[in-house]
């Protein structure tokens, strides 16, 4: 919880300078924006760590397949990184070209969670086949 306090406490601090630099330049002030973003990315793989080791917990005891379990972190932290790209470029501006990180992302969750389709392909094909 502390690290939680520390990282508002230096967002806080963050969108008081870019409020004072904002008027200077839109560069510096992006600049900052960036910076306060990637601090926050830091404290959130802080909090990340117990949640995976958890899956891998999850994983072991629930015997499921290594594969799945790669695919599903894979998905969120394409989720997650393309949401922060996209506010920076809307930020900057440039609302199209956050809408395309946006775009991308989702073709990249669905071309990630190939493999999960085709086992539930497969799994179908064995269930209609016993019928």
């Amino acid at each position: 919880m502390e690290l939680f306090l520390k990282a508002c406490g230096g967002i806080l601090i963050g969108v008081m300078l870019w409020i004072c630099l904002d008027k200077q330049g839109k560069e510096v002030s992006l600049l900052l924006t960036t910076a306060v973003s990637c601090m926050v990315m830091i404290a959130v793989t802080t909090y990340l760590r117990p949640v995976l080791d958890f899956l891998q917990r999850l994983q072991s005891v629930g015997d499921l397949d290594r594969e799945f379990v790669d695919i599903i972190l894979k998905a969120v932290g394409v989720g997650i990184l393309s949401e922060l790209c996209a506010l920076i470029c809307k930020d900057a501006g440039n609302a199209a070209i956050g809408k395309t990180v946006e775009i991308l992302s989702t073709v990249v969750i669905l071309w990630l969670s190939l493999p999960i389709f085709e086992k539930l392909l497969s799994l179908i094909d064995t269930i209609l086949g016993n019928i």
